[in-house]
């Protein structure tokens, strides 16, 4: 999925992240894994494993896809580079 049909869903997905308290949602264009669409989130508030995945099913239901949450604490060595470079604002 391509960041404009993300951001077609901006409202959406903005409400939802709110409900966690997550205010920098970023887009991921590259995956390594299954998931059809990425975001990198930098929690305010301590996130338990519970609500990331409740976060990542809320999103697949209102984007009709396999979503991935990442966690900025969660990244590391060049693979945390990689994604910070290539994270989107949406």
């Amino acid at each position: 999925m391509l960041i404009s049909n993300v951001r077609d869903h901006r409202n959406a997905i903005t409400g939802i992240m709110a409900r966690y308290h997550i205010q920098d949602l970023r887009y991921v264009p590259e995956s390594d894994g299954d998931a059809e669409v990425v975001f990198l989130v930098d929690p305010q508030d301590r996130l338990s494993y519970f609500d990331i995945f409740q976060m990542e099913d809320d999103l697949g239901a209102e984007l009709h896809v396999r979503v991935e949450i990442l966690t900025l604490g969660g990244l590391q060595g060049s693979y945390r580079d990689r994604i910070l470079n290539t994270a989107q604002p949406i």
